[in-house]
């Protein structure tokens, strides 16, 4: 059970990313290319199964993480690839850098204060759920001028 924190950490952070790159799913879709999406898709599940094969019986559960990770790599950057000219868009590098920055602080709190080993798993869980509102979301609100005009508009047309 305590060994499960790194596999978290680590599909969680592919899970957090994945959606910067898949965003050119939508492109695909636009030009009515679902079929390239599927395809894609399966060679992600292709590439994941046969990554399992490999990796799970020398390194395990860690063996299936990394292989998951990869296979979610590969279609994102397929589907980047193959996403039609003029509508792959990524977020502003000033907003993804502000989120990496923002993530290492966050971890390496939580790094910190594991490190202290005065707590369990239930309190280190608790220290990152705390932490997480002042060490990365307060930041990116605090900064980026951006993300608060458009949740600010979202409010707005929730209210009408």
């Amino acid at each position: 059970k305590a060994g499960s924190g790194p596999i978290f950490v680590i599909v969680g952070v592919a899970f957090a990313l994945y959606p910067l790159l898949s965003v050119s799913n939508f492109g695909l879709l636009l030009h009515k290319r679902s079929l390239t999406v599927v395809a894609a898709t399966f060679g992600a599940v292709a590439l994941n199964l046969a990554l399992n094969l490999w990796l799970i019986p020398p390194y395990g559960v860690m063996g299936a993480t990394w292989a998951a990770v990869i296979s979610y790599a590969a279609l994102a950057l397929t589907n980047c690839v193959l996403c039609p000219e003029g509508l792959l868009r990524f977020p502003p590098w000033r907003a993804v850098l502000l989120a990496l920055v923002s993530a290492a602080v966050f971890l390496a709190a939580n790094r910190g204060w594991q490190s202290l080993g005065i707590g369990n798993a239930w309190s280190d869980l608790l220290f990152g759920a705390v932490s997480f509102l002042p060490l990365f979301v307060a930041p990116a609100w605090i900064i980026d001028k951006r993300l608060r005009k458009a949740v600010q508009g979202w409010r707005g047309k929730a209210d009408d």
